[in-house]
C-alpha cells in the first residue's frame, strides 16, 4: 500500500466529517500529555490565566501585555445579558440538563445576532468572542436558578474565572496553596475576593515536563506565563 493510501481520507465540510488535521491540540505519547498549540495543558493551567489560554487557542501565540489588555477589554465589554435572555433561561425546566441549557442559550444568541449570515473571519471572531464572554454568565445564572436564587450581574472589573465564581456562589476562594506533586492549586472557599496567585502575577517554579524537543523557543516576552512549548 502506498504512503498516500496509508493516510486517512479526510472529508472537508460538514457532510461525512469524521476526522481532520489541526494545529490547535495534540496528544504527546512520550509524556502522556495533551498540548494546546505546543504547550502542555498542565503547565498552562498552573502558569497562565483563562484569558491567556483562550488567546493562545485562537491566535496560536501567547499574548503580549498589550494584546492581553485589548483582549480582556473586548471580552469584558461583551459580558452582559439582556432581560430577554435571562427570561428565556428562567422558562427552562429545572430538570433540564445543563448542557441543554447551554445549547438552547447559544441558539437564542444566534437568533439575536445581526450578523447571523456573515461568515467572514471578522464576523466569526466577533461571534466567538461574544459566546466566550457570555457563556460563563449563562452557566452561573443557571446554577443559581436551580437553587431558587436570582442571577448576579457580572462586573467588568474582574477576570473570567473570578467573576464566574462570584456570580455562581457569591463567594471566591481566598486561601490558595500550590502542590508541586499534583500540579494543582488547592483553595478554601471564603467570601473574600482574593484571586489565585497565578492571576496576581506570580507562578510556581516550572519543572521540566517533557523530553520532546521543542520546535519553538521558550516564551520570554509574554505576560505571566513562562511555559515553553513542546512540539514535536
Amino acid at each position: 500500500m502506498s504512503a498516500i493510501e496509508d493516510k486517512p481520507r479526510i472529508f472537508k465540510g460538514l457532510a461525512g466529517v469524521v476526522v481532520d488535521t489541526t494545529s490547535i491540540s495534540e496528544v504527546v505519547p512520550e509524556t502522556n500529555s495533551l498540548t494546546y498549540r505546543g504547550y502542555p495543558v498542565q503547565d498552562l493551567a498552573a502558569h497562565c490565566s483563562f484569558e491567556q489560554v483562550a488567546y493562545l487557542l485562537w491566535h496560536g501565540e501567547l499574548p503580549t501585555g498589550r494584546q492581553l489588555t485589548e483582549f480582556t477589554q473586548q471580552e469584558r465589554a461583551a459580558r452582559g445579558l439582556d432581560r430577554s435572555m435571562l427570561s428565556q433561561l428562567a422558562k427552562l425546566p429545572g430538570t433540564c440538563h445543563p448542557m441543554d441549557v447551554v445549547r438552547t442559550s447559544i441558539s437564542c444568541l444566534g437568533a439575536d445576532d445581526i450578523e447571523e449570515d456573515d461568515s467572514s473571519g471578522r464576523a466569526n471572531y466577533a461571534k466567538a468572542l461574544r459566546m466566550f464572554a457570555v457563556l460563563p454568565t449563562i452557566v452561573a445564572a443557571d446554577m443559581r436558578r436551580r437553587r431558587g436564587l436570582p442571577p448576579i450581574a457580572r462586573t467588568a472589573r474582574r477576570t473570567t474565572c473570578r467573576t464566574s465564581c462570584t456570580c455562581a456562589s457569591a463567594t471566591y476562594p481566598s486561601k490558595w496553596s500550590w502542590t508541586p506533586s499534583s500540579g494543582r492549586w488547592s483553595s478554601t472557599p471564603n467570601t473574600a475576593s482574593t484571586p489565585p496567585p497565578s492571576q496576581r502575577g506570580w507562578s510556581p517554579p516550572l519543572a521540566p515536563t517533557s523530553t520532546v524537543r521543542s520546535r519553538r523557543p521558550p516564551v520570554r516576552s509574554r505576560v505571566r506565563c513562562t511555559v515553553a512549548p513542546t512540539r514535536r
